[in-house]
């Protein structure tokens, strides 16, 4: 590790803190010393443990109840523990196995086997954090990427628009650059899955969250949804609540949700068709707040409402023109899944689709 290993040791007895941390000693780590699981959890400081030695039997609350809460934090949760304790049996093995621990140790400690077990751990920490470093990078490469990649992408479109609006093609070269127009945007659509991809761990989402106001974030975007919408000949209508609230969320993965479900309404929105991109705050929700993108294409049978979601799914759902519904609305799914959120689709009335997403 290029920073020194900090080593967390937990117990209700001084007198085995610190002949863990004599053992300890002879391999220099930095050593945090808690006399229970309430203080270790209240630890809000740096450095933050690097593997954490936890006794078992404890006052107040025992090292499975500390471990499982251990498990269940965001901030703790990636941190191997190991158990120590001197009840021995299969039964307690089993249980602090299945409260999250990675290791357990018995009493009385040798000294060897306690320096072994806490270099495999540290070895797994190892690995996550260079894993982490790993995905940081490429997220912040694929940002990069795609913002080059925004900027000649819009002036294209803007260019082909304004050759439209012109009115001064044939026939077939109208045609042609509506072909070009179609082309960039499933580019521009390409790029954004570069970002949604770069934060994915296996088929789950690393989330960053930070406090987000989503009115701000559709405000920013708004110019670009106008200009989609306008070269598919297509009204867009942005509805936002006079109030401002801000969410704890992942943005860069809130942008890319948005983006596809306003791409996907253009793609399939009828000339002269609209679109409505709608935030509100129900009060009385189980959700802090509610993104719904309203069509009026041509639907989606109730049938398949559930399915769309579902990864590369293809659905001929038009007899003219066959709706491929594949990872776009699937990585959404992931997005808000990831969230802890909602998404589902509802029929509009008379023709249309109205995507929903509770956050």
């Amino acid at each position: 590790m290029s920073k020194i290993p900090c080593i967390c040791i937990v117990d209700d007895h001084i007198e085995v803190r610190q002949s863990l941390s004599d053992f300890l000693a002879r391999d220099h780590y930095h050593l945090l010393t808690f006399s229970s699981g309430i203080e270790l959890l209240a630890y809000d400081d740096t450095p933050m443990p690097d593997v954490i030695l936890l006794d078992v039997m404890m006052p107040g609350m025992d090292g499975f109840a500390v471990c499982a809460q251990i498990k269940a934090a965001e901030k703790w949760q990636h941190i191997p523990v190991i158990l120590v304790t001197a009840l021995s049996t299969r039964d307690y093995m089993l249980r602090g196995l299945e409260s999250g621990a990675e290791e357990y140790l018995a009493k009385p400690i040798n000294g060897l086997e306690l320096r072994a077990r806490v270099r495999s751990m540290l070895r797994i920490k190892q690995q996550y954090d260079d894993l982490k470093a790993t995905l940081a990078l490429r997220e912040k490469l694929a940002n990069m990427l795609v913002h080059d990649l925004r900027q000649p992408l819009n002036a294209a479109l803007l260019r082909g628009f304004l050759i439209i609006r012109r009115n001064q093609l044939s026939a077939a070269d109208h045609a042609d650059v509506q072909i070009v127009q179609t082309q960039l945007r499933r580019m521009n659509s390409l790029t954004n899955d570069i970002l949604v991809a770069a934060k994915m761990q296996g088929t789950q989402f690393l989330l960053e969250t930070t406090p987000v106001d989503l009115k701000k974030i559709i405000q920013e975007m708004a110019p670009d949804y106008h200009l989609m919408s306008q070269a598919a000949q297509a009204k867009l209508t942005i509805d936002l609540p006079q109030m401002e609230q801000l969410s704890l969320l992942d943005a860069n993965l809130i942008i890319r949700l948005i983006d596809n479900l306003v791409n996907n309404a253009i793609k399939f929105s009828p000339q002269g068709g609209v679109i409505t991109l709608r935030l509100d705050y129900p009060q009385a929700a189980t959700h802090q707040a509610r993104l719904q993108v309203i069509d009026e294409g041509p639907g989606i049978p109730p049938a398949y409402q559930d399915e769309i979601f579902d990864e590369y799914r293809t659905l001929a759902m038009h007899e003219k023109n066959g709706l491929q519904i594949g990872l776009g609305l699937a990585f959404c799914k992931m997005v808000v899944e990831a969230h802890n959120g909602r998404i589902y689709v509802t029929p509009n009335t008379p023709t249309g689709s109205i995507f929903t997403v509770e956050l």
